[in-house]
């Protein structure tokens, strides 16, 4: 973030979750990124030397810089007007979310998809006990059975 600020090319280095975040920094065109394991392998030098001689990392981290410094609002007075839309409106059950009222068996479906698992069950089951009786009458069709001799 202080790299984008600051209107600086960035080499991302991703560690444990931060493939993304080297993703979105190739995508947006503001530096490189690389794996832990590059670091080993010698690329790391290439990537310094790609982002130094590279003008268009320069350009696109210039222009971020510009539009974040250049927001319509900052940070103080978002929580100034959210602060005072607050005090002014209170608590308002329009801004809850439904979700909230319900429960457990409502709000993951399961009022639906319980149903609709037993009656898939049932019918596989019913499938099974078909083809197997089908099977058993067709193999016993083939089966002689042998006489006893006394």
């Amino acid at each position: 973030m202080e790299a984008a600020y600051s209107g600086v090319p960035i080499i991302c280095i991703t560690l444990h979750n931060a493939p993304r975040n080297a993703q979105l920094v190739q995508h947006r065109g503001l530096g490189v990124g690389l794996e832990k394991k590059d670091i080993l392998q010698g690329k790391l030098a290439n990537a310094i030397e790609n982002v130094i001689t590279d003008p268009n990392y320069k350009e696109s981290a210039l222009r971020l810089s510009q539009m974040i410094q250049s927001k319509p609002m900052s940070a103080e007075e978002r929580v100034v007007k959210y602060t005072e839309f607050a005090a002014e409106f209170g608590r308002d059950n329009n801004l809850d979310m439904h979700g909230k009222d319900m429960n457990f068996v409502q709000f993951y479906c399961l009022d639906i998809i319980l149903p609709f698992l037993f009656a898939i069950i049932f019918v596989l089951y019913f499938c099974y006990k078909i083809i197997s009786f089908v099977i058993c009458k067709f193999l016993k069709s083939f089966i002689v059975p042998k006489k006893k001799t006394e």
